[in-house]
């Protein structure tokens, strides 16, 4: 017989061994020969490894965030922090990750697993070395280290420098082997691939953040852009956050409304907290603050995102200008118009410079001008 198996050099007692043990203590039996059967050794290996015994009790979650007593991101688990430029996506994981390190602190987040090790692992594939370090530095004040200390257990690496995403996954991969760490932020993980619209590329990607999160028992929080231009359209960008949203443990969502940001959870796997806002200090750090919700400030949000595509180049426009564009837009009148540039105004998302023209007062998606 044509048999894979015993091409492989594995005897026909071999396989049977083999076979006998993937039903070894499951009150199993088969009368087909293992010889017989035409399945590789590493797969017969890969099987009795991967079958779970339902004899051993499961084992509760272990959280390094939760909100009261629901977890929110657990080892061996990946979360995705989405939402439009603006919307203080780093501010955001600079607080997760403070809540993380010392335990408490941030929106109500705290680390139950704290004991059980606390080594943050910061990889950032978009900003430059300096603007990396700005971050780490408002981190390191949140956490109560001195300016001119470098903790062992606070590792951040900048890899927008890196020649291909091949070499960037790698570089990550290493990271993760080297430093084994508890908690990870990914920001963001669409540069470890070429193509984020790319189905087989996402699936690979998604799955390796799965693995590492597995292997290295440890939780991945990765940062993946919405879809943009797209007024109304809170998914995560293409069809790497399709597939992110689907296999991540939590999605948090971030909306900006003027200079406080929503956070929703989108989606999690065990019971669904509270949304909760924050914004920034005058110490320029994140810090929790009370902000009500409705469906005036759901269409007020519509509004100014509008804004930001009507502005989205940057060069100033006359008071006429964008009310003629809002009403081609939203097919309103001037009046309607008028009404939504002067709330704009008021919530200082548009900004009026002495010269009479109004240009966009949102701050960089990475707040870079703010000191540490």
């Amino acid at each position: 017989m044509d048999n894979p198996i015993i091409k492989e050099g594995v005897s026909a007692v071999d396989a049977t061994s083999l076979f006998a043990d993937l039903n070894q203590g499951f009150g199993l039996t088969d009368d087909t020969p293992a010889q017989e059967l035409e399945i590789p050794t590493e797969i017969l290996l890969k099987l009795k490894a991967y079958r779970l015994d339902l004899s051993i009790e499961p084992t509760p979650p272990q959280a390094v965030l939760a909100i009261g007593d629901a977890p929110i991101c657990t080892r061996g688990n990946f979360s995705i922090v989405s939402g439009i430029a603006g919307s203080k996506k780093t501010f955001f994981c600079t607080g997760v990750a403070s809540a993380f390190l010392k335990g408490s602190g941030f929106c109500g987040m705290t680390n139950p697993d704290r004991e059980g090790g606390k080594r943050l692992l910061w990889i950032d594939t978009e900003q430059h070395a300096d603007d990396t370090n700005v971050v780490a530095h408002r981190l390191k004040r949140m956490v109560g280290i001195a300016k001119d200390e470098n903790p062992a257990d606070i590792i951040f690496y900048p890899l927008r420098e890196c020649d291909s995403a091949a070499e960037c996954k790698v570089l990550v991969g290493a990271a993760m082997a080297y430093y084994k760490p508890d908690f990870v932020i990914l920001d963001g993980c669409t540069d470890l691939i070429n193509n984020p619209n790319d189905p087989e590329e996402s699936k690979t990607i998604i799955r390796t953040l799965m693995s590492w999160s597995s292997k290295y028992n440890c939780h991945i929080m990765t940062v993946i852009h919405i879809n943009e231009g797209n007024t109304g359209n809170d998914a995560a960008r293409g069809h790497v956050g399709r597939e992110g949203t689907r296999k991540g443990e939590t999605r948090f969502l971030l909306t900006p409304h003027g200079y406080i940001t929503e956070v929703k959870f989108a989606r999690t796997r065990r019971k669904l907290p509270k949304d909760f806002a924050f914004e920034i200090s005058e110490d320029e750090l994140p810090v929790q603050c009370d902000y009500t919700f409705n469906a005036t400030t759901e269409k007020t949000d519509i509004n100014n995102r509008m804004l930001e595509e009507i502005l989205e180049n940057g060069v100033p426009m006359k008071r006429c200008d964008i009310i003629k564009e809002i009403m081609h837009r939203k097919g309103c009148k001037d009046s309607t118009a008028g009404h939504i540039v002067r709330d704009a105004v008021k919530m200082k998302v548009l900004f009026k410079g002495d010269d009479g023209l109004y240009s966009l007062n949102i701050k960089n998606d990475h707040d870079n001008e703010l000191p540490f």
